[in-house]
């Protein structure tokens, strides 16, 4: 075989391992897909019975009256969750030093794991900004499917699993009204101009 047909067959190869390399992630969530924004999507109205990961308990009242910021996620999450509390603390910390209040919850999709215990342990890693709400599955279940956030369990090997959710960040204002979004992996200069807009048209 000359260098010519070596040199094309392996250019032919290039697009084909990436191809498997970028359906084939073991164990990654599939971020899902971004909640749509719509004037007439009061989140707020959607009544639940939950707890902070203080065990306090928590209901729909705890997001009345102030904006806040709102994500999805599970704490075995091997990284679009890590790597989204992580940005979304920086972005409340950066905020607060600016003069903006701005409470930040981190709300479970996998209530039968993350009891108030293991959320505690897993948020104190952060900066302290954000409030872990879990619950019992019934009710969690009742929360996400009001708020039309998605969820899927993917089986793992043995009984293990992982949940495939929504990875955007809920930017809601003080009526319950989700005005805006953060996706998952925007640039912290977009997420910024973004949460600093919603403040100012939040009061």
């Amino acid at each position: 075989m000359n260098q010519r047909v070596v040199r094309l067959s392996l250019w032919l190869c290039i697009p084909a391992v990436g191809f498997l390399l970028t359906i084939w992630r073991p164990n990654a969530p599939n971020p899902g897909s971004s909640p749509e924004l719509s004037s007439e999507s009061t989140l707020v109205s959607a009544k639940f019975d939950l707890i902070d990961h203080y065990g306090n308990p928590v209901t729909e009242k705890v997001l009345q009256g102030s904006p806040a910021a709102l994500f999805f996620g599970f704490t075995h999450c091997p990284d679009i969750c890590p790597t989204t509390l992580l940005n979304l603390d920086n972005y409340l910390s950066t905020l607060s030093q600016e003069g903006f209040a701005l409470p930040g919850f981190f709300i479970t999709v996998d209530p039968l794991r993350d009891t108030p215990e293991v959320m505690r342990g897993h948020l104190a890693n952060f900066d302290g900004t954000i409030t872990g709400i879990t619950g019992p599955p019934d009710e969690i279940k009742k929360l996400l499917e009001n708020w039309k956030v998605y969820t899927k369990i993917v089986p793992l090997e043995d009984t293990d699993y992982t949940i495939d959710h929504t990875a955007s960040v809920y930017l809601i204002d003080a009526n319950g009204i989700l005005r805006d979004t953060l996706k998952y992996q925007e640039s912290r200069e977009n997420a910024l101009v973004k949460l600093r807009r919603f403040l100012a048209t939040s009061d």
